[in-house]
């Protein structure tokens, strides 16, 4: 966990090194995805990496120039490498997710907004202002126009913290230290 917006944008840069390095070694194996590289090669099994940005806003407030553009890189190309984000932000706002951005990013959540500009930033469509609270969203699904209204379940700290057990006791962890190395050796920047 990375609480210091600063070492954000270092992590977006890494990742955007990352989807860079998984392409180079498709290209090596002629591979067109992580799963198609995973079969094919014996020694190096790469895994997913998800990015979860819980305030969106610190890590654009810190580098907006940086973030905007390794999410529009990651966004555009990182799927097929098994790179994924989840950027979330309680204050929606055009310098936020801005249209370049947005236009990267096809599948978007919105819960209940405050207005229906806050809804229109989002999903491009007014309607998550109506909603109701406690996990009520829309969902826009990639290359979609219609969205799609569903329930979002609450889940207590106890009840995430027997999740996170759980996951942990099925085998023991297996560290990649290069994000720590890469934030290391670009501390001074």
């Amino acid at each position: 966990m990375i609480n210091d917006p600063e070492e954000v944008v270092k992590v977006f840069l890494w990742l955007v090194k990352e989807m860079e390095r998984r392409y180079y070694l498709f290209e090596k194996e002629r591979a067109r995805n992580l799963d198609n590289y995973n079969e094919k090669t014996k020694g190096e099994h790469l895994p997913y990496v998800v990015l979860f940005i819980d305030e969106f806003s610190d890590a654009m407030a810190c580098d907006p120039i940086n973030v905007e553009r390794s999410i529009i890189q990651l966004a555009r190309l990182s799927r097929a490498t098994g790179i994924h984000m989840v950027l979330c932000s309680q204050r929606p706002s055009t310098e936020l997710f801005t249209g370049l951005m947005k236009s990267e990013i096809e599948a978007r959540i919105c819960f209940c907004t405050a207005s229906k500009i806050d809804s229109r930033v989002i999903l491009e469509q007014e309607g998550a202002e109506k909603l109701l609270m406690k996990g009520d969203l829309l969902y826009k699904a990639p290359y979609s126009t219609t969205l799609i209204r569903a329930q979002a379940p609450y889940i207590s700290e106890v009840e995430i913290d027997k999740v996170a057990k759980y996951i942990s006791e099925q085998s023991r962890p297996e560290y990649n230290d290069s994000l720590v190395k890469f934030i290391k050796a670009n501390e001074t920047q």
